[in-house]
């Protein structure tokens, strides 16, 4: 038997849940229930009951299969547990690590909110406060289950900015490849 807090465990879980998330969400249907939609949390709301899921399961599944720059940021006592970030937002280095400080305005917002259970259409914030260049939506829920505050970040305007979604992006073999040359070596 497996020990639930190894490594190993974890691993097995995370893979369980990702099988289950494909039988519960099929990718397509989930991608016809979005298509064409405002992205804000009643769509998310929506496919929540239509797939007898959790809120939170239906934004990781719809960061998944998204083509847009969103993340969803999940905190207790104004520091990040865990974040998501889709694809593109990867990027961009849209990602919070685990303990990261909330910046204290996106705090006074989430208080703010505490009575309201979804904001629907999400608060148009600034550049710096989710990411250093790029405006964002943000969306909040206060959780009083399990205390936390769950925040859906989308970055809708990215596409407006001026330079190229990859430029300067270098994977691995592109830094090898230049080390390899700096160093004369032959191929």
């Amino acid at each position: 038997m497996l020990d639930y807090q190894s490594a190993e465990s974890r691993k097995y879980e995370n893979e369980a849940n990702n099988f289950a998330s494909y039988l519960l969400m099929p990718a397509n249907d989930f991608r016809e229930q979005v298509r064409s939609q405002p992205i804000n949390l009643e769509l998310f709301r929506h496919c929540s009951t239509r797939y007898g899921t959790s809120f939170t399961a239906t934004v990781l599944k719809w960061l998944e299969l998204t083509e847009e720059l969103a993340m969803l940021v999940v905190a207790r006592d104004g520091f990040v547990c865990w974040s998501y970030p889709s694809k593109r937002a990867r990027y961009r280095r849209c990602f919070l690590p685990p303990g990261t400080e909330l910046p204290q305005d996106v705090l006074e917002r989430a208080y703010r909110s505490f009575n309201d259970q979804f904001n629907k259409d999400g608060l148009r914030v600034h550049p710096g406060t989710w990411h250093p260049y790029l405006e964002a939506v943000e969306f909040i829920i206060n959780s009083d289950k399990y205390d936390l505050i769950i925040f859906f970040i989308h970055f809708p305007f990215a596409a407006l900015n001026s330079f190229k979604e990859y430029e300067n992006f270098k994977d691995s073999s592109d830094y090898l490849s230049d080390k390899a040359n700096g160093l004369n070596w032959k191929k």
